[in-house]
């Protein structure tokens, strides 16, 4: 080699990754399977050299260019992965919300989403209370006294002696309220807190479903829990139900059915409106299919989380198990990384803590 000694390299770990960094990109088993495998064993102690190099880096380039994901599936990968990081950021938030819900950190329903269905629809759900929501016009001039006071006589005015008992008789009576030219009344309508969870639907499907709950029960407080964790993380309320229940994250393609329940228009034909929880995984034809089915009164609220920055898949799981891992050390992560995604493989520990480092800076 021009009167220079050759660089050994010891042991089939180091001209594995050796290789790799000349190739670069990391190899699967299967692929490190379909080059020799007793030929590249992985035995320790045993010197390899440029000729053993060169000669696996010719094998490596013969194997099958692998398929790439497609611009959808690396979109959906990267909003799985943000969602995972945000929850091993969120960990200890999360794990006092379970504890005071369920007096323990962990998911009551661990990964099983049809098991806390069954357990929110086997609670008491209902509703002893419900909300009336009025958006009315008052003269000015009147301190919040005298508006209240205006409206009393106001409506005492308008409003028949003996309540209506039909439905015509109710909806003219709206009718008047509402669209009548003397109207003080811009909206009205009746809203009952809803919980929205996963659910399973018929033909092997996952679909969204609310359910009105009472003040001050076990369904109310998970209410609550949710939404404080969907207001930290950017999620929806369905998404932080279904993580502090079983510690999943939601990546099944769901369209979200919702309608407006106050303003005028919840007196006449509903306001229907449709969002998508995973925007990725979902085709035109599933929406229209949505659609009609919200007319027919399939309903189900629900919000999409915000977009955050576009960051890495790589990264993002980087910053997830650097997370979820707060008493290894660097190289420790290495190691489990490296057998974790044998696909996206850091050349050390020390590049593995830089990489980490730029994440966190983003």
């Amino acid at each position: 080699m021009n009167g220079e000694e050759e660089q050994l390299l010891i042991g089939g770990d180091a001209l594995h990754q050796a290789a790799e960094n000349r190739f670069g990109r990391s190899l699967t088993p299967a692929e490190w399977q379909a080059i020799e495998p007793e030929r590249w064993s992985s035995w320790p102690g045993i010197p390899y050299g440029q000729a053993d190099l060169d000669e696996l880096l010719s094998a490596m380039a013969k194997l099958p260019t692998p398929p790439q994901p497609s611009a959808t599936e690396r979109q959906r990968a990267q909003a799985l992965a943000s969602r995972r990081r945000t929850a091993a950021e969120a960990k200890e938030f999360v794990e006092r919300e379970r504890t005071q819900l369920f007096g323990a950190p962990g998911p009551p329903f661990e990964n099983d989403f049809a098991a806390a269905a069954a357990w929110i629809e086997a609670q008491e759900t209902l509703s002893k209370t419900s909300l009336l929501a009025l958006s009315v016009v008052t003269p000015a001039g009147l301190d919040d006294i005298g508006q209240l006071s205006w409206l009393r006589d106001w409506l005492g005015e308008v409003l028949p002696d003996e309540p209506p008992h039909s439905p015509e008789e109710r909806r003219a009576v709206f009718s008047s309220l509402l669209k009548g030219e003397a109207s003080a009344i811009r909206r009205i309508g009746r809203e009952a807190p809803l919980l929205d969870y996963l659910a399973p639907m018929p033909r092997h499907k996952v679909g969204i479903k609310p359910v009105p709950v009472d003040d001050n029960t076990v369904l109310d407080n998970l209410r609550c829990a949710a939404d404080r964790l969907a207001h930290a993380t950017g999620w929806s309320q369905v998404t932080a139900v279904h993580h502090i229940l079983t510690g999943g994250m939601t990546s099944t393609p769901v369209i979200a059915m919702a309608h407006n329940r106050w303003g005028r228009e919840s007196f006449g034909g509903p306001k229907i409106s449709l969002e998508i929880l995973d925007p990725f995984g979902v085709s035109a034809e599933e929406v229209a299919r949505a659609y009609v089915a919200a007319r027919k009164g399939i309903i189900a609220p629900d919000r999409s989380p915000p977009r955050r920055a576009r960051v890495s898949v790589k990264r993002e799981r980087l910053v997830a198990m650097a997370e979820e891992t707060p008493t290894l050390t660097w190289p420790e992560r290495w190691v489990l990384w490296n057998s974790r995604y044998p696909g996206e493989r850091f050349p050390t520990g020390e590049a593995m803590r830089r990489a980490y480092g730029r994440a966190r800076r983003r």
